[in-house]
């Protein structure tokens, strides 16, 4: 196509090259983006909450493989006393009901106490659920020291977003691991949620 238009109008293909090879440059350095081991939590000190970024389910007490990995981590902090409580996000309505509540089922049923639980239902992406982090967490209920539960290819989109709105907050990833090809694809995926949250906001 670029070599039709520039036999057509040189000076046009010239730009569309141009613009082109600028995608691909900021599409490989977000990949790399997504390697980043910036802001991880390290536990020096409790959280007041671990925010898990929804992740999908499978059936009303069935989180996805992705999600059950995120709420595993959060369960694993909470147990070593490295977070107060858990926020789960996801107002997608699946099952008669929300991804959270169904993240919260599986959490009550590994023994985390309901008391320390927290749910919402309406975030559907993870642009939403920073704004639920900084709009109810932080500026509602005055918590100061959040973590970010999510993948290791997720993490620093989602650390970014963070940044862009003040949030201070560490990410901790969860353990769950996918094959090589599905992981490239969802890093690839991120690189270019970062370009577009970056020129968009969204």
């Amino acid at each position: 196509v670029l070599v039709a238009v520039f036999d057509k109008n040189p000076e046009v293909g010239r730009i569309l090259a141009v613009l082109v090879a600028i995608s691909v440059v900021a599409l490989v350095g977000g990949i790399i983006y997504t390697f980043s081991q910036a802001d991880v939590f390290r536990g020096n000190r409790a959280a007041d909450a671990a925010v898990v970024l929804g992740g999908g389910v499978w059936g009303p007490h069935t989180p996805s493989p992705d999600l059950r990995g995120r709420l595993d981590a959060a369960a694993r902090l909470y147990e070593k006393h490295e977070t107060k409580m858990i926020a789960v996000t996801g107002g997608t309505r699946r099952f008669n009901t929300y991804e959270s509540e169904i993240g919260a089922w599986y959490l009550r049923h590994k023994g985390i106490p309901a008391a320390d639980i927290l749910t919402e239902h309406k975030t559907l992406n993870t642009a939403e659920q920073v704004l639920y982090v900084k709009d109810v967490l932080m500026d509602s209920l005055k918590m100061k020291n959040i973590v970010i539960v999510s993948d290791n290819w997720h993490l620093p989109r989602a650390l970014l977003m963070c940044k862009w709105e003040h949030i201070r907050a560490k990410g901790y990833a969860s353990d769950y691991r996918m094959s090589m090809q599905s992981e490239l694809f969802w890093r690839t995926r991120e690189a270019a949620g970062i370009q577009i949250y970056m020129l968009f906001g969204a």
